[in-house]
């Protein structure tokens, strides 16, 4: 693959409402030439998508994970994410490739002083890549156990780069770090290090470290590690023998590094659901051609009753997933003080219905899901298989819901009062036209204090919905039914984790559980929101049809099952093969609310 006639990012501008529309259409005119036989091979091969990413960087992609202030794109956190899901649209590999700097700056993002953010900056734009050295062999993703140590030290050393005074305290770094994304081809690797015995939470530090500042015999890369997916990834390692780290490396306070972790993580986690929703975006336009292409008994297999509702219950599933990531991305800059529950319960459940839906489509689909070159979009079992790697990335599926378990005390327990701004806030969160705060990292907090608004407003807005939907039609009021069950769901959540062991040695499969279905509750709680607070502007808006396949998956995500009208179904699907024969992707929102909202943006 060549891509040497693209459009440079250096004319975007300052501007970044007008930057982004503008980067976006570049973007999708480069993706749209893609080859996904090219991309297969690369797969195939193991290697890694060199000519692209330098494409993606030569067009300027990598300012969106760069805040404005630094001379990047970062002002609305959906941008980065419609980046990000666009990469994924075409291939899961290459969305975490390139991806994966955003991750390793971000702890510098929340924590970082002035020098470093700039520096960061800087690398950024050039194109350089950042990894994130958090997990390790032998620990995995027990953070509190790293072995990794940065121990006191003085060594004098040449930065006659920036030309300040010579450095010459600081720390040696020894040990290991593993299953490191770009560990061996990023430029600066940002790691968390033990900086004090004892395991405690204040025992560790993160260090923003350059690779070519350190003595080459100090360090080392470990080799690629043959993955299952994401093949073409540079999932490899780091190693330290004694490196020299000046004091100025350290991110934030010493021995506050897992503390920066944690809410770093609440940014990572959320920029993840938006990979989970481009291999949805590819999966299911692949999936609904070939439903539409096959005949068979005389008739598409679209039209076959089974096969029509696998695919729109996947639809479904996939809306439910939107609605969720575009509430917590929202709500970043809204309400960051609540943002540790809804990034654990978003990492949680885009990725696993994600999953199921891709598990499903590729049932459907059969045998010719396994073969390459039968069309224009690739092959789903590699979408499918590489998608599996979003549920591991910053926090697997338990620590997410080990987090939200944590949690059960202020999601479910107390009745704390909200405030005023509170509610003025969450109003912003699910309202797409409402113009959005600047990000402000310094309010991430490591709990919410006052409970979760998609929660606290979970009854009123059943009620809202109750008057606005008609009872007397099947669809309209198949979605009240389900919103009226997530009710009850959180009802009886509360009851029954009230009855668990408050300092258990293991957390019990019922927390995990309960975890699970209040996930689920979250999501759906932010389709009903989405729904009431932004207008209606196209055919899946209309009798609530969206609502009532993201609601569907989100009772069965609880482990309650119904089943949509035969009328929704039908109408779900002739909106699917709509959306997909007019845009790029299925999407709650169609070009009309895209539109308005771009430019309200630029309005704003």
């Amino acid at each position: 693959m060549t891509f040497g006639a693209v459009d440079s990012g250096a004319d975007l501008g300052s501007d970044p409402a007008r930057s982004i529309d503008e980067l976006e259409r570049r973007l999708e005119v480069l993706l749209e030439s893609v080859d996904m036989q090219s991309v297969e091979d690369l797969d195939d091969a193991d290697e890694f998508p060199t000519e692209l990413i330098a494409a993606l960087d030569r067009l300027g992609v990598q300012r969106c994970y760069v805040p404005t202030q630094f001379g990047g794109l970062l002002d609305d956190y959906s941008n980065a994410g419609r980046i990000v899901r666009a990469l994924s649209r075409v291939d899961v590999t290459l969305a975490v490739a390139h991806g994966k700097t955003f991750l390793g700056a971000v702890s510098a993002w929340v924590a970082g002083d002035e020098r470093q953010r700039e520096r960061l900056a800087q690398l950024i734009c050039e194109g350089k890549q950042i990894s994130w050295g958090l997990t390790e062999r032998a620990r995995g993703s027990d953070l509190l156990s790293g072995e990794v140590r940065a121990d006191t030290a003085e060594m004098q050393v040449d930065s006659s780069r920036t030309g300040d005074e010579p450095d010459t305290a600081g720390f040696r770094l020894y040990g290991e770090k593993w299953l490191i994304n770009n560990a061996t081809r990023g430029h600066a690797v940002c790691v968390l290090a033990r900086t004090r015995d004892g395991g405690t939470a204040r025992g560790y530090s993160l260090f923003l470290v350059e690779k070519s500042e350190l003595d080459t015999a100090s360090f080392d890369t470990l080799p690629k590690e043959p993955t299952h997916g994401i093949r073409g990834a540079d999932i490899s390692g780091i190693s330290f023998d004694g490196a020299f780290v000046p004091a100025r490396t350290l991110v934030g306070p010493e021995g506050h590094g897992l503390e920066i972790v944690l809410k770093a993580l609440q940014l990572t986690r959320t920029m993840c659901c938006y990979l989970s929703l481009g291999a949805s975006d590819h999966a299911l336009a692949m999936t609904a051609r070939f439903a539409r292409a096959r005949v068979l008994y005389g008739r598409s297999l679209g039209d076959l009753p089974a096969a029509r509702t696998v695919l729109v219950e996947s639809f479904g599933g996939h809306l439910l997933a939107e609605a969720l990531t575009v509430v917590a991305s929202r709500s970043l800059h809204a309400l960051p003080g609540e943002q540790s529950a809804l990034a654990a319960a978003s990492k949680y459940l885009v990725p696993s219905t994600v999953e199921k839906s891709l598990l499903d489509l590729r049932r459907l689909m059969g045998a010719r899901s396994l073969v390459p070159g039968l069309g224009s979009d690739g092959t789903l079992y590699k979408v499918e298989r590489d998608h599996r790697i979003v549920s591991l990335f910053d926090g697997n599926t338990v620590v997410n819901l080990n987090t939200i378990v944590s949690q059960f005390s202020v999601l479910l327990w107390k009745n704390t009062a909200r405030t005023t701004q509170d509610e003025i806030d969450f109003r912003i969160c699910t309202t797409i036209a409402e113009p959005l705060p600047a990000l402000d990292l310094a309010r991430l907090s490591l709990v919410p204090r006052r409970g979760l608004g998609l929660l606290a407003n979970l009854e009123s807005s059943v009620t809202a919905l109750g008057c606005l939907l008609d009872r007397q039609h099947d669809g309209q009021a198949y979605a009240l039914r389900c919103a009226e069950v997530l009710v009850r769901t959180v009802e009886t959540l509360s009851q029954q984790t009230r009855l668990l062991d408050r300092d258990p040695v293991e957390v019990p499969t019922a927390a995990f559980v309960a975890a699970e279905q209040l996930s689920a509750c979250i999501a759906g709680a932010a389709a009903i929101q989405i729904y009431l607070n932004n207008p209606p502007t196209g055919p899946l808006w209309s009798d609530a049809l969206w609502l009532q396949l993201a609601l569907h998956t989100a009772l069965d995500r609880i482990g309650v099952r119904s089943s949509v009208p035969i009328d929704s179904i039908d109408a779900g699907y002739s909106v699917l093969l709509d959306q997909l024969d007019h845009r790029s992707h299925p999407t709650i929102f169609d070009a009309t609310t895209s539109a308005s909202v771009k430019q309200e943006r630029v309005n704003t």
